[in-house]
């Protein structure tokens, strides 16, 4: 049983959705599909997914992407025993579950059959349908729109072109218009004269509605034969057509092309320029938009007796721009034919093509740049010469200037199977860029820092065809954080750079067209490892509420300048270690206040200290005996001395230290020290303060007091009381300036009473 005729689609994550005809579950010809990821793993199950299982054959289908990482299939098949074929598909989600009716929803069962179907996406979850039918009896062009429930959106099948009485349209190719509607173009043939077929074109918006003339407009009117039509978006609403032309006799057929604009007005010369005008018979152009309102066109080209593959960059203006008739792909001995081609993201192409130099057919394929020089080996890369032949090769671009391939392969000499394969930019087969194994906190320290761990490249090994030198570590960085003349490098627009000395950042664009903004760390010399890591510093640690990942990117390069960047992968750091306890707490009972005094905590990221207030020794700390939360040091509150105190230092991270403790035996001044009736100072309320104070001092009988306030270095910064007061309680209040009538800064300050030959001092904290 075999697998064949492979169709392809990017599935948007630099991976490939694979669809083909297959005979392998006993019908006679079934429909099957596969969702291969960026790295090669098949994510849709062994051997794929049946898209349709019945018992009719089927053939001609089309493949489109649904705009969420799934497809959109369209075939015609024969389940209902008609000889002529009705049209059908299904909707596969990227998880590969199948959206719509089991074996596919009906999308168009007018008599006498519809074939040769094409498929473009509307943008939307959609996709319309254009294919060839004969329900009037002789082929004409009919359209169809679905949405992503697979419901018909445009009132019964639009008819693209009727035709004449001796006319019939055949084989229609199409490109999206880029505002959800389609442009259709196809070979419109004489019957009355068999050596006269042209090429005509429609666009139809997103409702359905012809935009251009009833029946189209005329690409090609030339006298002979214009066939093989094929198209591409012009990047400007229009399209670019290239097809086979005998214009100038069947032996010296050429390939012309036409640009039509977005209302269906054609550009260049008149019936096409001419890419390729010399004798012989080319065939099967295949073409895609340089980027830049041109297009690059690739075809079989038997000029030197073989086939061969050329190909042609023509402008905006319709101007070729390469070699007159067009530059050899690959000329290499024997047959390559069937040219499939994609953009490289950086205005040139990729084509691939079926290759016999050899015994067997292979795969080879060819990155062309934009001014038509071979990127890659000459004649091409080989990307599949398996024992037996490999056919019908297809082809996607992976996103990142490389493309997937798919083909038939019959390796196994029994039956065709499907393969597949990547090739990147440079031309390696696979994934040469190393992958991110891990990106993982660095345990037991202050933060800041994770172990960025990475599987090494294929090519980092002993005879090695592009041996690695190093490994670049990159590091997501802020636009706003990077000078704009520090770039070192575009990677998506310009074919590579080079890090000069000095080179700090690189701008990355995405084949989407994405900008990402790099900082590079380190280089690690490469040294055929499996694996290596690096210790890297973040950009921010977790903290309650917020987790701020730090995006890491590592690039291969090879010793001839090649470099291939990973995936970027995230991660975050922790602050593991908290602050030590509070060091030098004290306690003083002073006339009904406790007065709390400790040391400045000398971690670096320290945040703020915690009191605790409990009955005993064995309380446990928690948010419901937690009586402050402050940054500054000292802290008082009016209470007696018969409780136990805890503190504790917290860091910028929430991470909250061992306990400093006090019991009521650690309290000075407590009641039963010092007799009752004697001189005596209350602590300053409030302590800490902002703006002012209230002290209370006490004596006995009449005496001279003096009250002042010190700095830490033992300078006097105010005189609050300096004369002879009477016995009793007498209050003094502070407004927080020196001597000199100017605001103190923040800070611990001293305070010390002087009366009846004793001494009374302690501590106030201000804070500015």
């Amino acid at each position: 049983m075999d697998q064949r005729n492979p169709i392809s689609i990017s599935d948007g994550s630099g991976g490939t959705i694979v669809a083909w005809i297959d005979s392998s579950g006993g019908v006679t010809s079934g429909l099957r599909a596969q969702r291969v990821s960026a790295s090669g793993a098949p994510l849709w199950g062994a051997n794929g997914l049946a898209v349709y299982a019945g018992d009719g054959n089927l053939d001609t289908p089309s493949i489109a992407p649904d705009g969420g990482g799934g497809a959109i299939i369209a075939w015609t098949d024969f389940r209902t025993g008609t000889t002529a074929g009705d049209l059908y598909a299904q909707r596969i989600n990227a998880a590969g579950v199948p959206q719509w009716t089991v074996d596919g929803a009906v999308v168009s069962n007018a008599t006498n059959g519809q074939r040769f179907s094409v498929i473009v996406s509307d943008g939307v979850g959609g996709a319309i349908l254009v294919w060839q039918d004969s329900r009037n009896f002789k082929p004409q062009i009919f359209a169809q729109r679905i949405d992503a429930a697979g419901t018909s959106q445009w009132p019964g099948d639009v008819q693209v072109f009727a035709g004449c009485a001796d006319c019939q349209a055949l084989l229609p190719v199409t490109v999206s218009d880029g505002a959800g509607g389609v442009i259709v173009a196809w070979g419109l043939y004489h019957s009355g004269d068999p050596f006269n077929l042209d090429i005509n074109a429609q666009r139809l918006n997103a409702a359905g509605v012809p935009q251009w003339a009833e029946d189209g407009i005329s690409v090609c009117n030339a006298p002979s034969i214009q066939t093989q039509v094929g198209i591409t978006t012009d990047g400007a609403g229009g399209a670019i057509m290239a097809w086979i032309d005998t214009r100038n006799g069947i032996t010296e057929s050429g390939i012309y092309a036409q640009r039509v604009s977005d209302t269906g007005l054609t550009r260049w010369t008149p019936n096409g320029v001419a890419l390729r005008s010399i004798g012989d018979t080319p065939q099967y152009p295949a073409l895609v938009s340089d980027g830049a309102g041109g297009a690059i066109v690739a075809w079989e080209d038997n000029r030197s007796g073989p086939y061969d593959i050329y190909g042609q960059r023509v402008n905006g203006s319709g101007v070729p721009q390469w070699t007159p008739n067009g530059v050899a792909v690959c000329a290499a001995v024997g047959d390559q034919f069937g040219p499939h081609v994609v953009p490289d993201g950086t205005g040139g192409a990729i084509v691939c093509w079926q290759d016999v130099r050899g015994i067997d057919s292979d795969v080879y394929a060819q990155r062309v740049t934009f001014v038509g020089a071979a990127a890659w080996t000459p004649d091409g890369i080989p990307v599949s010469t398996a024992i037996g032949d490999q056919l019908a090769p297809t082809i996607v671009p992976d996103g990142a200037g490389g493309a997937i391939l798919a083909w038939m392969d019959d390796r196994s000499g029994t039956n065709f199977d499907i393969y597949a394969q990547r090739i990147e930019r440079g031309g390696q087969l696979g994934r040469p860029e190393p992958i991110i194994a891990s990106v993982r906190d660095v345990p037991n320290d202050q933060g800041g820092r994770v172990k960025v761990a990475w599987l090494a490249s294929y090519l980092d090994a002993a005879g090695s065809p592009k041996p690695i030198g190093d490994y670049r570590v990159w590091r997501s960085a802020p636009p706003n954080s990077i000078p704009a003349q520090a770039f070192s490098g575009t990677h998506g627009v310009a074919p590579g750079r080079v890090m000069a000395a000095g080179d700090r950042f690189l701008r990355i664009v995405s084949a989407a067209g994405d900008v990402g903004f790099w900082e590079y760390l380190v280089s690690l010399p490469a040294a055929q490892l499996p694996s290596y890591s690096y210790v890297a510093p973040t950009t921010g640690d977790m903290v309650d509420g917020s987790n701020p990942y730090t995006l890491f990117m590592i690039e291969a390069q090879a010793l001839d300048g090649s470099h291939w960047f990973s995936a970027p992968d995230s991660g975050y750091s922790i602050d593991n270690l908290p602050p030590l306890a509070p060091g030098a707490f004290t306690a003083k009972y002073i006339h009904g206040d406790i007065v709390l005094l400790w040391a400045h905590s000398p971690e670096a990221d320290f945040a703020k200290y915690r009191i605790y207030r409990g009955p005993n020794a064995a309380f446990v700390p928690g948010p419901a005996n937690r009586v402050a939360e402050q940054s500054d040091i000292g802290y008082v509150e009016h209470q007696l001395p018969d409780h136990w105190y805890k503190l504790s230092a917290t860091d910028s991270h929430g991470n909250e230290g061992p306990f400093a403790q006090l019991g009521p035996s650690d309290i000075l001044g407590a009641p039963g020290e010092g007799e009752p009736g004697t001189l005596w100072l209350s602590s300053p309320r409030p302590n800490p303060m902002s703006d002012d104070a209230t002290f209370a001092f006490g004596v006995p009988t009449s005496a001279r007091v003096v009250l002042a306030i010190y700095d830490l270095e033992g300078r006097r910064v105010r005189i609050l009381v300096d004369e002879t007061v009477p016995a009793g309680e007498h209050p003094v209040f502070w407004d927080g300036t020196s001597d000199r009538g100017v605001r103190v800064p923040g800070g611990l300050y001293l305070y010390r009473l002087d009366a009846l030959g004793r001494r009374l001092t302690g501590r106030l904290v201000t804070v500015r």
